[in-house]
């Protein structure tokens, strides 16, 4: 018994599905009113075979929670993903945005991996509906704040979405392969535009005037941008792996934030005053009207954040499924929560055989306990 043992637990640590656990954040975003968290986290287990390193059995879970304290306030959807799920590199990527909240009452999220925009209700009140008008499938996607579009990017492909009519009142081919495999997207804060960054440069339409051509200007061919954000007045801030810049809508360079390499993620806050930029386990804060560095934050390693509605606080999500809520003012950390999350267990041959090998194993003590209890003992002899 004690070798089969051996035996089972060898096999079970090389089996699919086993391994160290990978946990990330991939998104967070406030609903309208600033009193819930959407957050979608990722998890996975890397199978420990040999000749085998990318992660499979990977999940994806969307919740809510509540922005007071962080405590979970509801379960919207769980994907999942069995088997090696070799191409699971794409869905680890920074900035890329899977949720996005369009009012108090609806989330929309596209599906795993890539696929159909899914609208979820943040109460009991409607079931899910998916958005019928788009065809093709979405890899990131964002919502305008008023909640009148929503922009879904795909493969060599962007459409822009009435919420009202479930219509598409744009679509456009994108001309290369796109970062991410899919095209980053931004509104900007008055709801008028959105910016498009995807492999040649960046793209700005006008929302009320999405028949004309677009403004455009390319970038060059080595500048890998992570993360897009854009302005009222139409310039486009970038975080790249170069530094974090502003652009006018012809492509100049208006103003250089910081040329620290490795920037991946940036977010403006809802007045319009201050953008907040990640770099590793450092995000920094801007005055935009300045350009001056206002203060750096230490949450540990960063995937993603999002600023509250009146821009006190910041969400942050990190690469172990945690979600942390700061001051922006202070620095501080107001709470520190872990999102809800899934784990597969090793349905696999090793794991049935240790089952097995354990009900056998307890048998045998059962049989081995009522042999002793019918065993007869001899009797003593009286003495003289």
């Amino acid at each position: 018994m004690s070798v089969a043992l051996v035996v089972i637990l060898g096999l079970l640590t090389q089996a699919d599905g086993c391994g160290r656990r990978y946990s990330s954040i991939e998104c967070v975003s406030f609903l309208p009113d600033g009193s819930r968290l959407a957050v979608s986290r990722l998890d996975a287990r890397n199978a420990n075979t040999p000749l085998k390193l990318y992660k499979a059995n990977v999940s994806r879970t969307i919740s809510l929670l509540d922005a007071s304290d962080g405590t979970p306030a509801r379960l919207l959807h769980q994907d999942f993903e069995r088997g090696n799920q070799g191409p699971a590199f794409r869905l680890w990527r920074f900035n890329r945005t899977s949720v996005a909240c369009i009012s108090e009452d609806s989330v929309a999220a596209q599906k795993f991996g890539g696929g159909p925009v899914t609208v979820y209700s943040t109460g009991d009140n409607q079931a899910p509906r998916t958005l019928k008008s788009l065809d093709h499938p979405a890899v990131n996607i964002a919502a305008s704040g008023d909640g009148a579009f929503l922009a879904a990017s795909g493969w060599h492909e962007t459409s822009v979405i009435d919420l009202h009519t479930d219509t598409v009142i744009r679509r456009q081919q994108m001309p290369d392969i796109s970062f991410l495999g899919a095209s980053l997207l931004s509104f900007s804060l008055d709801n008028r535009r959105i910016a498009i960054a995807n492999q040649p440069g960046v793209q700005i339409w006008e929302l009320n005037r999405l028949d004309e051509k677009p403004s455009t200007f390319t970038l060059p061919l080595e500048e890998q941008v992570n993360g897009i954000s854009l302005l009222p007045d139409g310039s486009v801030i970038l975080a790249a792996a170069s530094g974090l810049r502003q652009y006018d809508p012809s492509g100049e360079v208006v103003r250089v934030f910081s040329g620290v390499l490795g920037y991946y993620a940036c977010r403006v806050s809802g007045d319009g005053t201050t953008i907040a930029a990640t770099t590793g386990s450092r995000v920094e804060l801007y005055d935009l009207s300045t350009g001056n560095l206002l203060r750096r934050l230490r949450p540990g390693f960063t995937t993603c954040m999002a600023f509250s509605p009146d821009g006190t606080h910041l969400a942050v999500g990190g690469g172990n499924g945690l979600v942390k809520l700061l001051d922006t003012s202070s620095g501080n950390i107001v709470w520190n929560e872990k999102a809800e999350g899934r784990y597969r267990l090793p349905s696999t041959v090793p794991l049935i055989a240790l089952v097995l090998w354990f009900c056998c194993f307890v048998v045998m003590l059962c049989r081995r306990s009522e042999a002793s209890d019918t065993q007869v003992t001899p009797a003593t002899p009286p003495t003289a």
